[in-house]
């Protein structure tokens, strides 16, 4: 069987080692799954780990990773149904502890597509996702969209932005915490 390993994001620990985020597509012949990779400060590989965190016949893409303060890695993607489109996509966040080994899953989402692009860990410890959602089909309202979550992945705040009420196409593909601790 063929298989498309894709890496998306890349973050260094405090002490010089490598955390990639990827996932690996089973071309239609078998559901995706996200594939983690914590290398050396040489490059050589540490651990390799592989999750299958979607529905059966799911796609799933993991979009960035960071190591946190805590010793462990957060990642996010998302998880959607080609053969059923109409359910939307939903984002996907994954805590693995500093040997790849999972410590949390969330999936977090509505009714429409939630899609995120960007993770950082804040000054206290909690993770901010950038991203978007889809507010409506019909109108193509899509809303640039931010997430903050604990450091169990439980939601402390969601809130949308958009330039225009009822239609538009606002989206978030970064996120940065400033002195002050404002985003």
């Amino acid at each position: 069987k063929e298989y498309e390993n894709v890496f998306r994001g890349v973050d260094q620990t405090a002490s010089g080692e490598i955390f990639l985020t990827g996932f690996i597509s089973g071309l239609g012949e078998e559901p995706d799954s996200a594939k983690f990779i914590k290398a050396d400060s040489d490059g050589q590989t540490l651990w390799e780990k592989k999750y299958f965190l979607g529905l059966d016949n799911s796609k799933q893409e993991m979009y960035d990773g960071i190591s946190t303060s805590d010793s462990a890695f957060v990642s996010i993607g998302v998880r959607y149904n080609d053969e059923m489109p109409e359910s939307g996509a939903d984002l996907v966040v994954i805590k693995l502890d500093e040997n790849g080994d999972s410590l949390w899953t969330k999936i977090y989402g509505g009714q429409y597509h939630d899609y995120s692009e960007t993770i950082i860990e804040t000054f206290n410890g909690n993770y901010l996702i950038s991203g978007y959602k889809t507010q409506s089909y019909q109108t193509g309202d899509v809303d640039a969209w931010l997430l903050l979550l604990d450091s169990d992945g439980d939601s402390l705040w969601s809130n949308t932005y958009s330039s225009l009420e009822g239609g538009g196409y606002d989206k978030a593909y970064s996120v940065v915490q400033d002195e002050d601790g404002e985003f």
